[in-house]
């Protein structure tokens, strides 16, 4: 790869890496693009060079927040039952180990109904998603194998946004798979 375009890639990715820095702490909608930019060392026209305008750039903080690559990275590794679904648990709960990344998932959960774009995004997750996961974890797509992968990940938010006391991560995934027969 050429150095410029390698340079414009790790551009884009310090704004990127910034915006999430700085909408974590003061929302999706509340943080100037000046701070963004002041965050990532680079000008506010940059931002605006890279991702054209806010709604962009949210976007792209959105889907980088969201686990969809999670269920998409197992999902695409072939695994099958209990396996694909320890693989979604211990992903999903890694992504989330970062402070960051549990605060942005938090503004990403109270901007649904206010921004489209989440509203997709869940949508990808809860009606395309997770049927895939429920008939790659348990057989087939039926209406219990799909509240199945929607339990889940109910548990892995709530273990995400508040652990458990005395129960470690290994004993949780493994408490939870075997509660829903995965």
């Amino acid at each position: 790869m050429r150095a410029n375009a390698r340079e414009a890639i790790d551009t884009r990715e310090r704004i990127l890496r910034a915006a999430m820095k700085v909408f974590a702490m003061h929302g999706l909608f509340k943080a100037p693009l000046s701070m963004v930019a002041r965050e990532a060392g680079v000008s506010k026209s940059l931002i605006f060079w890279y991702y054209g305008n806010r709604e962009n750039l949210v976007r792209e903080v959105v889907e980088r927040v969201l686990p969809l690559d999670v269920i998409e990275g197992c999902v695409g590794k072939g695994l099958k039952g209990r396996s694909l679904a320890e693989c979604v648990a211990r992903r999903y709960l890694e992504k989330y180990e970062d402070a960051t990344m549990r605060l942005l998932l938090l503004q990403v959960l109270s901007a649904r109904g206010l921004l489209g774009l989440v509203d997709e995004a869940f949508r990808r997750i809860c009606v395309e998603m997770l049927p895939v996961l429920a008939e790659g974890v348990w057989g087939e797509r039926s209406k219990e194998n799909i509240v199945k992968a929607r339990m889940l990940f109910g548990s892995l938010l709530c273990y995400t946004l508040n652990p458990p006391n005395g129960i470690d991560r290994e004993e949780y995934i493994r408490i939870i798979l075997d509660t829903l027969g995965a």
